[in-house]
């Protein structure tokens, strides 16, 4: 099966993300999202996510971000951050903020972290 919908994928039992022509990850999708095992991902639900997501760039804890339809994903260094913490740093600075929760990696998640990865060994 080909698709561009990784949600679609899901369900597979075994998996290749293929970027710009090459082989990038194969695996398992429990196999590939263990690339966050040590990096865990936190939804930001906020009435302006682009806002939130550029100040979430700035933060220590936080090593990236995406947009996830309205929401933002933020992939933190570490265990040690509190999402709870994290909320109150957001609404300090002035940002509505809805919730902040930590979430299970999904396969669009996997999938952009090995697109950067690529990129950045180019």
């Amino acid at each position: 099966m080909t698709t561009h919908y990784l949600d679609e994928a899901e369900p597979c039992h075994r998996l290749a993300i293929i970027h710009a022509g090459r082989l990038s990850a194969l695996g398992t999708p429990a196999a590939l999202k263990e690339r966050f095992s040590a990096r865990p991902i936190v939804e930001v639900q906020s009435a302006d996510p682009v806002a939130v997501m550029s100040a979430l760039e700035v933060m220590p804890e936080v090593e990236k971000t995406s947009l996830f339809g309205t929401a933002v994903h933020a992939v933190l260094r570490d265990h040690s951050a509190d999402p709870s913490a994290l909320a109150a740093a957001l609404i300090s600075l002035g940002h509505d903020v809805a919730s902040v929760t930590r979430i299970s990696a999904s396969l669009e998640d996997v999938f952009l972290d090995v697109v950067e990865e690529m990129s950045e060994a180019r």
